[in-house]
């Protein structure tokens, strides 16, 4: 289904951990996606993508949207960080030194 293009929501823009593997399965379908879509490596293994929570589905971010807004990369990390903690209630579960957030 195609849905017209909308300006990112800052408030909205959350971090995705990912393997290495989700990346090699997206360049199959996007050769063009590590290429235009923002992204850090975690570790060896993990990369962190930005996604925007829409209502019904994920969008990962781009260069060009972060641009069409004019917001700076360099605070994107921690904007998502900042709405991820904004907007989940963080619960404790376990005993006994095992606990799991």
């Amino acid at each position: 289904m195609f849905l017209p293009k909308k300006l990112l929501d800052i408030e909205r823009i959350l971090p995705v951990i990912k393997d290495r593997r989700f990346v090699k399965s997206l360049e199959d379908i996007n050769a063009d996606f590590e290429e235009n879509h923002i992204y850090e490596f975690y570790n060896d293994e993990l990369i962190v993508f930005y996604v925007e929570d829409r209502e019904n589905s994920i969008h990962y971010i781009s260069k060009d949207d972060l641009e069409e807004i004019n917001f700076p990369i360099e605070n994107l990390n921690e904007k998502a960080v900042e709405n991820l903690s904004n907007n989940f209630e963080k619960k404790r579960h376990g005993e006994n030194g095992y606990f799991m957030l």
